[in-house]
């Protein structure tokens, strides 16, 4: 029965076999020549794939890591940075208060050198001022009396100005 098919049909069951045996030999020459050079490259493609997906994750790794160590770093910089500010305002207000300190010294140095040359200067023009008027009433004693006053007129009148000198004019009465 299957011949009488194959007969219908003008379909030779050699050129099968042989179409067959063709077929077969041409998949084998295939896949020397073809399939297994393709499947290699596409292998060792892959292959590079993973390699360069191994390296982005590596290299993000180590990215990461360097962030890290950056962001400490940085970190670690502020805070010295404020430190150091911190250290400069201190020593600043040190010299600060060192200087106003030598400003106050040299203040009341001069302040007191200052009273000290007033209370000097006072003396000195009393007495100078005393020994001109002494020195004038005498005058005026020996034009009025037309003669050189005595030793005794003469401590009477350095005693009255002893005594109203420096007083607003107002003999102060010996004690």
């Amino acid at each position: 029965m299957l011949n009488s098919l194959l007969q219908s049909l003008n379909i030779d069951p050699l050129v099968i076999v042989l179409n067959v045996g063709l077929f077969l030999i041409l998949l084998a020459v295939m896949n020397v020549i073809f399939w297994r050079p393709i499947t290699r490259h596409l292998d060792a493609r892959k292959q590079q794939i993973k390699g360069a997906h191994a390296q982005v994750d590596q290299t993000r790794r180590d990215m990461e890591v360097l962030r890290s160590e950056y962001e400490q770093r940085i970190a670690q910089i502020e805070a010295e940075a404020r430190g150091t500010i911190q250290q400069t305002v201190k020593t600043a207000q040190a010299q600060r208060e060192e200087v106003l300190a030598a400003a106050r010294r040299e203040a009341d140095e001069l302040l007191n050198d200052g009273k000290a040359q007033a209370q000097s200067d006072h003396a000195r023009v009393s007495v100078e001022m005393r020994t001109k008027l002494d020195d004038m009433a005498l005058h005026v004693l020996l034009k009025a009396t037309g003669s050189a006053p005595s030793a005794d007129q003469e401590r009477l009148v350095d005693e009255y100005i002893a005594r109203t000198a420096f007083t607003g004019g107002q003999p102060q009465q010996a004690g």
